[in-house]
């Protein structure tokens, strides 16, 4: 029993499936996060890196001119189609929670930081027949994780001239899987099969970026991230390690009009770094992934930019964990946002803002396992001092 847990925790099961997450994120560590504000996931993640609200590049803290807290909820509805059948799954999370902005009257600005840096919450349920005393017996299994790896960042700017940002931070990852198997035999004689076991995770990564303006109207960015080796303990016994992957991004953004920016982002993961581990255990194992976003923000007030703006966007991603049998799984997306920023009067700063943003998820792994999502996200900032618009 405890080989047969320990081996679907990593490899997963051919079921229908009641998540609270997506059934691409049962395999391997889960599903990966994409530590952006509402903002950002409106622009189909391609302001990522110039966003201080994001956790993507610790340069763009430089662009908080107050005190800035974020909080991030997102709703999603999800129908999942794989050959154990067909099913569908509504979760709320929160993935992202930061508290940052410039530090006195320096050049300096720090932040510290909550997101998701991966996602394993699950149901599976799958029936079958087996015979332990020669007569069949049918039988219902039930699998259930929740948890993951959580990103706790610190992270530093410092805004070298009016148009150069450089900054840097220290990623602590932990969390857990709280993971269990129950097996319910349609014969009342036979009593119900129960085990449960918790997976912990702990590393240690940092990241380093910088924000560069060489015209008027024009940015350039780009990040580094390097993940140390992730430790695995299952109840308080360590199991092993698991390699993390090293990130490249970069980015642009161009203000075409006054009332009107684009950007591009694109990243790469070198997942399979981990693949052997991972192997090792019975997984599938993991592939390197790369994605890639554009996005568009359309101003209504210049003087005021987070007032009710218009963003749109679009992104296209690989995914880390493989399905057996199946390709390197896939999702593609499109974006629609808004927001509102509130001031007590008209000669007032902002204290304060919300901001929407509604996307469209397609994921697929070649023909047999595939997902379709809607995904409602809702920030929600506080400014404390400065001039936050």
């Amino acid at each position: 029993m405890r080989r047969l847990l320990l081996t679907l925790l990593i490899v997963g099961a051919t079921a229908p499936v009641a998540a609270q997450s997506s059934q691409f994120g049962i395999r391997g560590l889960g599903h990966p996060g994409r530590a952006s504000s509402v903002r950002t996931l409106g622009t189909g993640g391609a302001f990522g890196l110039f966003d201080g609200e994001s956790t993507q590049n610790p340069a763009a803290l430089a662009s908080l001119s107050a005190v800035t807290s974020a909080f991030t909820a997102s709703t999603s509805w999800r129908t999942a189609v794989n050959p154990g059948g067909e099913a569908s799954a509504q979760s709320t999370r929160f993935p992202l929670v930061l508290v940052g902005g410039p530090v006195g009257r320096t050049r300096l600005s720090a932040s510290f930081s909550y997101s998701s840096y991966t996602d394993r919450d699950f149901t599976l349920a799958s029936s079958g027949i087996i015979s332990p005393r020669g007569v069949p017996v049918a039988y219902s299994d039930t699998l259930s994780s929740r948890g993951g790896i959580n990103d706790l960042r610190v992270a530093g700017s410092w805004k070298l001239s009016p148009r150069l940002s450089v900054g840097a931070g220290v990623h602590f990852l932990t969390g857990s899987n709280r993971l269990s198997t129950r097996r319910v035999f349609d014969d009342s004689s036979y009593i119900a099969a129960e085990q449960r076991a918790e997976l912990a995770y702990n590393a240690i990564g940092v990241s380093a970026g910088f924000v560069v303006q060489p015209r008027a109207g024009l940015a350039i960015a780009g990040s580094v991230r390097r993940d140390g080796p992730l430790d695995i303990t299952r109840d308080s016994t360590p199991t092993g390690t698991v390699d993390l992957p090293l990130t490249l991004m970069g980015g642009v953004r161009l203000r075409v009009r006054p009332r009107i920016e684009v950007a591009g982002q694109v990243a790469s993961r070198n997942w399979s770094v981990g693949n052997e581990q991972l192997r090792a255990e019975g997984a599938t194992g993991a592939r390197n992934t790369f994605e890639a976003s554009g996005g568009v923000e359309l101003i209504s007030n210049t003087r005021r930019p987070g007032q009710r703006p218009l963003r749109l966007g679009v992104r296209y991603a690989k995914l880390p964990f493989l399905i057996a049998g199946s390709p390197q799984p896939e999702e593609w997306g499109v974006s629609a946002g808004t927001g509102m920023r509130f001031r007590p009067s008209a000669d007032s700063r902002d204290v304060g803002g919300i901001d929407l943003t509604v996307e469209r998820i397609q994921r697929k792994s070649g023909t047999a396992y595939t997902e379709s999502a809607w995904l409602l996200s809702v920030g929600l900032t506080i400014f404390t001092g400065g001039a936050a618009q």
